[in-house]
């Protein structure tokens, strides 16, 4: 019964924060935006007109609020039924993936936006940028070697409970799941270093700036992804499987803070989205 209630508290954190807090937060950073640098002022920001993103931003505001109302009738209906450890996961992890597309969906509406602004950019000439060359100018020593501490700790801890012949335990396979997880963050970290820049009104400045902050994610995000595989293997171990939906919840609601770290606005520069720098522009001078 404490697994349950555990559960139902985590669960209700999950739909609180994920379908309510964080989305609120990014529809006010959405106003902000909307608010401080309009059309007016910034043409090259809006290549649509301004009507669609208001009408996106309404849109992707409603879809976490029906999402929310889902969410607490998903748990309140669970309430009325025998709750095992199995429905239990499915509710956190399907309610996660539900959950997630709205940030899917503005991802795939951003880059669209940066195509276009692409195909609308009136840049004459090539500009040299100076591209982050080394690690190290985009993630601190401190939390790399954390990170890679964590890695290695992981393949002795799988390599040590081996020896404990559990029936149920995958062995080295945790270790490439682990691994190919941190080779795909690794392979977009190498993208955004030395990658093709998708904006092209974007400052050599904003672009380190976001690139530091999707790496420290990035470590950040590999760190507890590992650590739940830890906690998981521990939890069977014990015999307390039952409380592993309420730890899938809690991890899922860590993974999701994490990512929409990197939506932050408030440091970017928006003047290269100002009416005059079209005009700089069409002289074939950097911004």
């Amino acid at each position: 019964m404490l697994e349950q209630n555990l559960f139902s508290i985590a669960f209700l954190s999950q739909i609180v924060l994920a379908s309510i807090y964080i989305p609120s937060k990014i529809v006010r950073r959405m106003s902000f935006v909307f608010e401080t640098y309009p059309p007016t002022t910034h043409p090259l920001l809006y290549p649509k007109p301004f009507d669609d993103y208001v009408a996106k931003q309404r849109r992707y505001r409603m879809a976490n609020q029906i999402i929310a109302g889902i969410g607490f009738l998903v748990l309140a209906g669970s309430m009325f039924v025998p709750r095992g450890r199995e429905l239990m996961n499915g509710m956190a992890f399907l309610f996660f993936l539900i959950q997630v597309l709205p940030l899917v969906w503005i991802e795939a509406t951003v880059r669209k936006e940066l195509k276009l602004m692409r195909s609308l950019n009136p840049r004459t000439t090539r500009t040299a940028e100076l591209n982050p060359r080394k690690l190290f100018d985009v993630l601190t020593p401190a939390l790399f070697w954390t990170t890679v501490f964590v890695y290695v700790a992981f393949w002795v801890f799988i390599a040590w409970f081996r020896q404990f012949d559990y029936p149920w335990f995958g062995g080295f396979i945790n270790n490439f799941i682990i691994t190919g997880l941190n080779v795909f963050f690794a392979s977009i970290l190498l993208w955004f270093m030395y990658g093709k820049k998708l904006n092209p009104h974007q400052s050599t400045d904003d672009r380190m700036l976001i690139t530091r902050r999707l790496a420290t994610v990035m470590c950040l995000v590999s760190i507890a992804v590992t650590l739940y595989a830890v906690i998981t293997i521990y939890l069977s171990a014990e015999d307390a499987r039952a409380f592993q939906p309420f730890a899938r919840s809690v991890y899922f609601q860590v993974v999701i803070l994490l990512s929409v770290q990197t939506y932050r606005v408030d440091l970017l520069d928006f003047d290269v989205y100002r009416g005059e720098a079209q005009a700089t522009l069409r002289n074939g001078e950097t911004p």
